[in-house]
Protein backbone atom coordinates (compact mmCIF):
# COMPACT_ATOMS: atom_id res chain seq x y z
CA UNK A 1 0.00 0.00 0.00
CA UNK A 2 1.25 3.43 -0.89
CA UNK A 3 -0.25 6.84 0.11
CA UNK A 4 -0.52 8.92 -3.03
CA UNK A 5 -1.97 12.10 -1.38
CA UNK A 6 -2.45 12.88 2.31
CA UNK A 7 -6.15 13.33 3.28
CA UNK A 8 -7.37 16.87 3.91
CA UNK A 9 -9.23 17.10 7.22
CA UNK A 10 -11.79 20.01 7.26
CA UNK A 11 -12.02 22.11 10.45
CA UNK A 12 -15.78 21.45 10.72
CA UNK A 13 -17.65 18.18 10.20
CA UNK A 14 -19.32 17.76 6.82
CA UNK A 15 -22.49 16.34 8.37
CA UNK A 16 -24.62 17.08 10.33
CA UNK A 17 -24.55 20.84 9.65
CA UNK A 18 -25.13 22.31 13.09
CA UNK A 19 -25.89 25.87 11.96
CA UNK A 20 -28.67 24.75 9.63
CA UNK A 21 -30.19 22.57 12.36
CA UNK A 22 -30.06 25.40 14.92
CA UNK A 23 -31.72 27.87 12.52
CA UNK A 24 -34.39 25.34 11.56
CA UNK A 25 -35.30 24.57 15.16
CA UNK A 26 -35.21 28.25 16.10
CA UNK A 27 -37.90 29.03 13.53
CA UNK A 28 -39.74 25.83 14.45
CA UNK A 29 -39.79 27.03 18.07
CA UNK A 30 -41.41 30.27 16.93
CA UNK A 31 -43.93 28.81 14.50
CA UNK A 32 -45.25 25.92 16.63
CA UNK A 33 -46.36 28.08 19.65
CA UNK A 34 -47.99 30.61 17.30
CA UNK A 35 -49.94 27.83 15.59
CA UNK A 36 -50.95 26.32 18.93
CA UNK A 37 -52.15 29.70 20.27
CA UNK A 38 -54.00 30.44 17.02
CA UNK A 39 -55.76 27.05 16.98
CA UNK A 40 -56.61 27.36 20.68
CA UNK A 41 -58.13 30.82 20.13
CA UNK A 42 -60.24 29.45 17.27
CA UNK A 43 -61.95 27.13 19.75
CA UNK A 44 -62.48 29.93 22.29
CA UNK A 45 -65.75 31.50 21.17
CA UNK A 46 -66.43 33.48 24.38
CA UNK A 47 -64.78 36.51 25.96
CA UNK A 48 -62.11 35.27 28.38
CA UNK A 49 -60.67 38.47 29.87
CA UNK A 50 -60.98 42.22 30.19
CA UNK A 51 -57.97 42.69 27.91
CA UNK A 52 -59.65 40.70 25.14
CA UNK A 53 -62.88 42.68 25.54
CA UNK A 54 -60.99 45.99 25.36
CA UNK A 55 -59.30 44.92 22.12
CA UNK A 56 -62.56 43.91 20.44
CA UNK A 57 -64.92 46.63 21.71
CA UNK A 58 -65.17 50.27 20.68
CA UNK A 59 -66.63 51.17 24.09
CA UNK A 60 -64.58 51.84 27.20
CA UNK A 61 -64.56 49.27 30.01
CA UNK A 62 -65.20 51.08 33.30
CA UNK A 63 -64.86 48.08 35.60
CA UNK A 64 -65.14 44.40 36.29
CA UNK A 65 -67.05 42.37 38.86
CA UNK A 66 -65.38 39.50 40.68
CA UNK A 67 -66.86 36.01 40.68
CA UNK A 68 -69.66 35.74 43.21
CA UNK A 69 -68.56 32.95 45.54
CA UNK A 70 -71.01 33.85 48.29
CA UNK A 71 -74.04 32.46 46.49
CA UNK A 72 -76.16 35.50 47.41
CA UNK A 73 -77.53 38.06 44.99
CA UNK A 74 -77.02 41.12 47.19
CA UNK A 75 -73.32 41.05 48.05
CA UNK A 76 -72.70 44.76 48.70
CA UNK A 77 -72.99 45.35 52.42
CA UNK A 78 -71.95 48.08 54.79
CA UNK A 79 -68.33 47.84 56.02
CA UNK A 80 -67.57 44.87 53.75
CA UNK A 81 -64.08 44.84 52.14
CA UNK A 82 -64.36 41.70 50.04
CA UNK A 83 -62.95 41.86 46.47
CA UNK A 84 -66.37 41.86 44.83
CA UNK A 85 -67.61 44.73 47.01
CA UNK A 86 -64.49 46.78 46.34
CA UNK A 87 -64.93 46.31 42.60
CA UNK A 88 -68.55 47.46 42.82
CA UNK A 89 -67.35 50.54 44.71
CA UNK A 90 -64.84 51.20 41.94
CA UNK A 91 -67.59 51.03 39.30
CA UNK A 92 -69.78 53.30 41.44
CA UNK A 93 -66.98 55.87 41.72
CA UNK A 94 -66.41 55.77 37.95
CA UNK A 95 -70.12 56.32 37.35
CA UNK A 96 -70.10 59.30 39.70
CA UNK A 97 -67.45 60.91 37.48
CA UNK A 98 -69.59 60.17 34.41
CA UNK A 99 -72.71 61.61 36.06
CA UNK A 100 -70.90 64.89 36.56
CA UNK A 101 -73.96 67.15 36.63
CA UNK A 102 -76.75 67.34 39.23
CA UNK A 103 -79.45 66.57 36.66
CA UNK A 104 -77.71 63.37 35.51
CA UNK A 105 -79.18 60.62 37.66
CA UNK A 106 -80.45 57.68 35.59
CA UNK A 107 -78.29 54.58 35.01
CA UNK A 108 -79.57 52.00 32.53
CA UNK A 109 -78.19 48.47 33.04
CA UNK A 110 -78.51 46.07 30.12
CA UNK A 111 -76.76 43.19 28.33
CA UNK A 112 -77.00 41.33 25.04
CA UNK A 113 -78.18 37.88 26.09
CA UNK A 114 -79.62 36.36 29.30
CA UNK A 115 -77.35 34.99 32.06
CA UNK A 116 -74.73 37.71 31.74
CA UNK A 117 -75.61 39.09 35.19
CA UNK A 118 -77.24 42.42 34.39
CA UNK A 119 -79.82 42.11 37.21
CA UNK A 120 -77.06 41.12 39.65
CA UNK A 121 -75.02 44.16 38.62
CA UNK A 122 -78.05 46.49 38.78
CA UNK A 123 -79.01 45.33 42.29
CA UNK A 124 -75.54 45.73 43.76
CA UNK A 125 -74.87 49.04 42.01
CA UNK A 126 -78.08 50.40 43.53
CA UNK A 127 -77.07 49.03 46.95
CA UNK A 128 -73.60 50.58 46.64
CA UNK A 129 -75.05 54.02 45.83
CA UNK A 130 -77.58 53.67 48.67
CA UNK A 131 -74.80 52.93 51.18
CA UNK A 132 -73.03 56.12 50.08
CA UNK A 133 -75.94 58.13 51.51
CA UNK A 134 -77.67 58.64 48.16
CA UNK A 135 -81.44 58.27 47.87
CA UNK A 136 -81.73 55.50 45.28
CA UNK A 137 -84.55 53.91 43.30
CA UNK A 138 -84.06 50.52 41.62
CA UNK A 139 -86.62 49.86 38.85
CA UNK A 140 -87.28 46.50 37.22
CA UNK A 141 -88.02 47.29 33.56
CA UNK A 142 -87.46 43.84 32.10
CA UNK A 143 -91.23 43.39 32.00
CA UNK A 144 -91.17 40.34 29.69
CA UNK A 145 -89.04 38.24 32.03
CA UNK A 146 -88.99 40.01 35.42
CA UNK A 147 -86.28 38.58 37.69
CA UNK A 148 -85.64 41.50 40.03
CA UNK A 149 -88.28 40.49 42.58
CA UNK A 150 -87.18 36.83 42.51
CA UNK A 151 -83.48 37.65 42.94
CA UNK A 152 -84.19 40.01 45.83
CA UNK A 153 -86.51 37.57 47.60
CA UNK A 154 -89.72 39.53 47.05
CA UNK A 155 -93.03 37.96 46.15
CA UNK A 156 -93.96 38.67 42.56
CA UNK A 157 -96.90 41.05 42.45
CA UNK A 158 -97.94 44.48 41.32
CA UNK A 159 -95.25 46.77 40.04
CA UNK A 160 -94.35 49.12 37.20
CA UNK A 161 -96.84 47.54 34.79
CA UNK A 162 -99.68 48.25 37.22
CA UNK A 163 -98.70 51.93 37.21
CA UNK A 164 -98.40 52.07 33.41
CA UNK A 165 -101.88 50.60 33.00
CA UNK A 166 -103.28 53.22 35.39
CA UNK A 167 -104.26 50.78 38.15
CA UNK A 168 -101.94 52.03 40.93
CA UNK A 169 -99.81 54.97 41.99
CA UNK A 170 -96.11 54.21 41.81
CA UNK A 171 -95.54 55.31 45.42
CA UNK A 172 -97.80 52.48 46.64
CA UNK A 173 -95.82 49.86 44.72
CA UNK A 174 -92.41 50.40 46.35
CA UNK A 175 -90.61 47.68 48.30
CA UNK A 176 -87.94 48.19 50.96
CA UNK A 177 -85.07 46.35 52.66
CA UNK A 178 -84.37 47.28 56.31
CA UNK A 179 -80.57 47.08 55.86
CA UNK A 180 -80.73 49.69 53.08
CA UNK A 181 -82.93 52.57 54.29
CA UNK A 182 -81.99 54.80 51.33
CA UNK A 183 -82.99 52.20 48.72
CA UNK A 184 -86.48 51.91 47.20
CA UNK A 185 -87.35 49.07 44.80
CA UNK A 186 -90.05 49.16 42.14
CA UNK A 187 -90.40 45.69 40.66
CA UNK A 188 -91.60 45.07 37.10
CA UNK A 189 -94.94 43.60 38.10
CA UNK A 190 -97.30 41.32 36.19
CA UNK A 191 -96.19 40.39 32.66
CA UNK A 192 -98.41 42.36 30.23
CA UNK A 193 -99.70 41.14 26.86
CA UNK A 194 -98.32 44.26 25.11
CA UNK A 195 -94.97 45.14 26.77
CA UNK A 196 -93.58 47.12 23.82
CA UNK A 197 -96.62 49.36 23.55
CA UNK A 198 -96.76 49.78 27.33
CA UNK A 199 -93.23 51.19 27.43
CA UNK A 200 -94.13 53.72 24.72
CA UNK A 201 -96.81 55.40 26.83
CA UNK A 202 -96.25 59.11 27.62
CA UNK A 203 -96.98 58.37 31.29
CA UNK A 204 -93.59 56.66 31.53
CA UNK A 205 -91.78 59.86 30.51
CA UNK A 206 -93.80 61.84 33.04
CA UNK A 207 -92.84 59.29 35.69
CA UNK A 208 -89.12 59.82 35.11
CA UNK A 209 -89.55 63.58 35.38
CA UNK A 210 -91.05 63.06 38.82
CA UNK A 211 -88.45 60.47 39.86
CA UNK A 212 -85.56 62.79 38.97
CA UNK A 213 -86.90 65.29 41.50
CA UNK A 214 -87.30 62.78 44.34
CA UNK A 215 -84.16 60.60 43.92
CA UNK A 216 -80.42 61.13 43.67
CA UNK A 217 -79.78 57.97 41.63
CA UNK A 218 -82.17 55.84 39.55
CA UNK A 219 -80.94 52.40 38.42
CA UNK A 220 -82.92 50.60 35.69
CA UNK A 221 -82.71 46.84 35.25
CA UNK A 222 -83.76 46.51 31.60
CA UNK A 223 -84.22 43.66 29.12
CA UNK A 224 -81.34 42.10 27.12
CA UNK A 225 -80.82 44.06 23.91
CA UNK A 226 -80.03 41.05 21.77
CA UNK A 227 -83.36 39.39 22.62
CA UNK A 228 -85.97 42.18 22.58
CA UNK A 229 -86.09 45.85 21.61
CA UNK A 230 -87.76 47.10 24.83
CA UNK A 231 -84.55 48.62 26.18
CA UNK A 232 -84.17 50.92 23.18
CA UNK A 233 -87.58 52.45 23.98
CA UNK A 234 -86.40 53.62 27.41
CA UNK A 235 -82.76 54.36 26.54
CA UNK A 236 -83.53 58.07 26.06
CA UNK A 237 -84.50 58.31 29.73
CA UNK A 238 -80.99 57.31 30.82
CA UNK A 239 -77.99 59.55 31.37
CA UNK A 240 -75.53 56.66 31.02
CA UNK A 241 -75.69 52.96 30.17
CA UNK A 242 -73.86 50.12 31.91
CA UNK A 243 -73.55 47.34 29.33
CA UNK A 244 -72.85 44.06 31.13
CA UNK A 245 -70.78 41.26 29.60
CA UNK A 246 -69.66 38.06 31.33
CA UNK A 247 -66.36 36.24 31.24
CA UNK A 248 -66.57 32.85 29.45
CA UNK A 249 -70.27 33.44 28.69
CA UNK A 250 -70.51 36.42 26.33
CA UNK A 251 -69.70 35.27 22.76
CA UNK A 252 -67.02 37.19 20.88
CA UNK A 253 -69.44 37.73 18.00
CA UNK A 254 -71.69 39.70 20.36
CA UNK A 255 -69.06 42.45 20.54
CA UNK A 256 -69.77 43.28 16.89
CA UNK A 257 -73.43 43.79 17.83
CA UNK A 258 -72.41 46.02 20.78
CA UNK A 259 -70.14 48.06 18.50
CA UNK A 260 -72.94 48.54 15.96
CA UNK A 261 -75.33 49.74 18.70
CA UNK A 262 -72.66 52.13 19.92
CA UNK A 263 -71.89 53.53 16.46
CA UNK A 264 -75.59 54.01 15.76
CA UNK A 265 -75.85 55.97 19.05
CA UNK A 266 -78.90 53.99 20.13
CA UNK A 267 -77.77 53.98 23.78
CA UNK A 268 -76.97 57.01 25.92
CA UNK A 269 -73.32 57.30 26.94
CA UNK A 270 -72.64 53.51 27.16
CA UNK A 271 -69.79 51.83 29.04
CA UNK A 272 -68.86 48.17 29.41
CA UNK A 273 -68.59 46.10 32.59
CA UNK A 274 -67.27 42.54 32.57
CA UNK A 275 -68.88 40.25 35.13
CA UNK A 276 -67.82 37.00 36.84
CA UNK A 277 -64.06 37.63 36.66
CA UNK A 278 -61.88 35.16 38.55
CA UNK A 279 -59.60 37.77 40.16
CA UNK A 280 -57.48 35.16 42.02
CA UNK A 281 -56.13 33.87 38.71
CA UNK A 282 -55.37 37.32 37.29
CA UNK A 283 -51.72 38.29 37.58
CA UNK A 284 -52.49 41.99 37.47
CA UNK A 285 -53.99 41.68 40.97
CA UNK A 286 -50.56 41.10 42.46
CA UNK A 287 -51.57 40.65 46.07
CA UNK A 288 -54.73 38.72 45.06
CA UNK A 289 -56.86 40.68 47.54
CA UNK A 290 -55.50 38.66 50.47
CA UNK A 291 -54.41 41.68 52.45
CA UNK A 292 -56.97 43.83 54.26
CA UNK A 293 -55.43 47.12 53.18
CA UNK A 294 -55.71 49.67 55.96
CA UNK A 295 -57.71 47.42 58.28
CA UNK A 296 -54.93 45.41 59.98
CA UNK A 297 -54.68 45.84 63.74
CA UNK A 298 -51.51 47.00 65.44
CA UNK A 299 -51.28 43.69 67.37
CA UNK A 300 -51.04 41.71 64.14
CA UNK A 301 -48.38 44.08 62.82
CA UNK A 302 -46.29 43.71 65.97
CA UNK A 303 -46.53 39.91 65.77
CA UNK A 304 -45.30 40.00 62.19
CA UNK A 305 -42.33 42.16 63.22
CA UNK A 306 -41.45 39.67 65.96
Amino acid sequence: AKVITDPIVPPQPVSPKRNIILVAFFFLGLIVPILVIYIRDLFKVNITSREELEKLADLNVIGEVARNKEGEVMVVRRNSTSPIVELFRSIRNNLQFILDEPNKKVILVTSTIPNEGKTFVAINLAASFALSEKKVLLIGMDIRNPQLAVDMGFTKGKGLTSFLTGDEKWENLLSHIPEYPNLDILQAGVIPPNPNELLMKPILFELFKELRIKYDIIVIDSAPLGVVSDTLLIAKQADTTVYVTRENVTPKDVVNFINSIYKAKRLTNPYLVINDVNVVEKKQYGYKYKYGYGYESSNVKSKRKK
